[in-house]
């Protein structure tokens, strides 16, 4: 019996949900939309970047643009070009909204992990005994057992989860 998780789950082949502007300015600041998040993802981080948080994103430069001699310089994303797709609809101003049972969403990162059981909880954890105690100490919900599963997480930061 392995320990291993299984295979990460290969997208279909659908239609991308990945998709830069027509000018490819998106691509050039590292970032593409996701049409059903309707959200800048950083491609460099895999992680859903707020249309205000990008323009300070810590994301590289292409790498024939790095020399080892010097500093990369930053890019400058322009605030208005995220705001016309702001308010054109392209994508939202803050956090997208996760529809309950989507799990796969195209240019995030997957995670092999438990998350908690607390209905409405979204934290997720890298073994089932964290999720365990997790539930445990702040819902007050004993649990023997969770299930191991794929999921995914808008970004890096605890509170912007998706499971």
């Amino acid at each position: 019996m392995s320990v291993d998780p299984p295979p990460s789950p290969e997208p279909e082949n659908e239609a991308s949900e990945l998709y830069d502007v027509p000018e490819g300015t998106l691509a050039t600041w590292g970032f593409q939309i996701n049409r059903r998040l309707e959200a800048l993802v950083c491609v460099g981080c895999k992680s859903v970047v707020t249309p205000t948080a990008a323009v300070s994103h810590h994301h590289k430069p292409p790498a024939a643009a790095i020399s080892h001699h010097r500093k990369p310089a930053k890019l400058r994303v322009d605030r208005n070009v995220l705001q016309a797709l702001v308010d054109e609809g392209s994508i939202q101003s803050g956090w997208p909204t996760v529809t309950p049972g989507d799990v796969e969403y195209q240019g995030l990162e997957r995670k092999w992990g438990a998350a908690c059981p607390q209905e409405g909880c979204s934290l997720m954890f890298t073994n089932k005994k964290h999720a365990i105690a997790h539930a445990l100490d702040i819902h007050k919900l004993a649990v023997n057992s969770v299930d191991m599963g794929w999921m995914q997480r808008l970004s890096h930061y605890l509170y912007n989860l998706a499971h």
